[in-house]
């Protein structure tokens, strides 16, 4: 029981770091994701080979980490920040399927429209899932790019709904590579899950699930004709849980993807309702966008409860697993 203790010291000193991190990279990335310029790194002139780490130290002391003078602002620099920022390439997300294919006009309905977002050189955004360990470490995974780059977006009523940008196409490069033959995806965006579904050969067909008839108007008017294999994609306007409960069939599709959520926040309640009707649907693979944020998130606030519950450090360490987790989330909700 001393053991188990000390490891629940352990974990809640975790989440406390977490915690602190997160809320400072949030800070930096509301009010100034751009402090970081190129004329500031060209003035420092540091070599190519350097510069990650040096845009690395520069970040932490944006965020106000003191590793110079603080032995624990430099370990948290060592296992936060060095561990989620690093440089990506521009041309590689520039040879995606979708940015090769297709061109995007600025249009709009009602309360939807097509437009354009830029990334400064060495601005700072999310990309990618956070790196987690078995000690409850979360690290935020921030890029730059040290040129400018231009990628289109959706916007609802003028906030952003969804983007081709590098924390989306990452978070779904995995699952995309994963489907095959009949494919239904939850969520309509801008059709980027749907058209790099659709251009594998071992995909038979893509169903949209989407409620909004103005952003399936603006994908059939502007997109869908750009698609290679059109003749793949079928559209259904539904509620997605009203879809899967009511009218959905058991053996109609190979894999299904998720995606109606706008970020982790607002993601756990729908993601909840869809993972707990997957048994009805056997030899169905479900998928969903950013499962092991959502699955974070569930722990962190399930995080005194399985405390509670666990007889043992190693039935502790298994009640924080996102395995257990996904297994038990009616009790945990």
């Amino acid at each position: 029981m001393e053991n188990t203790n000390a490891l629940v010291q352990k974990l809640r000193k975790r989440r406390e770091e977490n915690n602190d991190i997160a809320a400072r990279i949030v800070r930096y990335l509301s009010d100034i994701p751009a402090f970081i310029t190129k004329e500031m790194i060209d003035e420092i002139g540091v070599d190519k080979r350097y510069e990650e780490g040096v845009y690395r130290s520069m970040f932490a002391t944006a965020i106000g980490l003191d590793s110079e003078n603080n032995a624990e602002h430099a370990r948290l620099e060592r296992e936060y920040i060095n561990r989620g920022i690093e440089r990506r390439d521009r041309k590689s997300y520039m040879d995606d399927p979708f940015f090769k294919c297709i061109k995007i006009d600025e249009a709009h309905t009602k309360h939807w429209k097509l437009g354009f977002i830029e990334y400064k050189p060495y601005e700072a955004f999310v990309c990618g899932e956070y790196y987690f360990d078995d000690i409850l470490t979360e690290a935020p995974q921030i890029g730059y790019f040290d040129e400018p780059f231009t990628f289109p977006a959706v916007f609802q009523d003028d906030r952003e709904w969804m983007a081709i940008k590098p924390n989306e196409t990452e978070t779904m490069t995995d699952d995309i590579a994963k489907v095959k033959g009949k494919v239904v995806t939850f969520g309509l965006g801008i059709g980027y899950f749907a058209h790099n579904a659709s251009i594998k050969s071992d995909v038979e067909s893509v169903t949209i699930v989407e409620r909004d008839p103005e952003v399936i108007e603006l994908f059939e008017k502007c997109i869908l004709p750009q698609f290679k294999y059109k003749e793949k994609i079928r559209i259904i306007k539904s509620d997605v849980i009203d879809y899967v409960r009511h009218q959905m069939k058991p053996g109609e599709f190979d894999y299904v993807y998720a995606d109606i959520w706008h970020d982790a926040y607002d993601g756990v309640e729908p993601y909840a309702a869809i993972k707990q009707e997957e048994h009805r649907f056997q030899g169905t693979e479900f998928l969903y966008w950013i499962e092991n944020t959502l699955l974070s998130n569930i722990r962190f606030g399930a995080f005194e409860y399985i405390i509670e519950k666990a007889k043992s450090e190693d039935e502790l360490k298994t009640m924080l697993s996102f395995s257990w987790i996904k297994l038990h989330l009616p009790e945990l909700l």
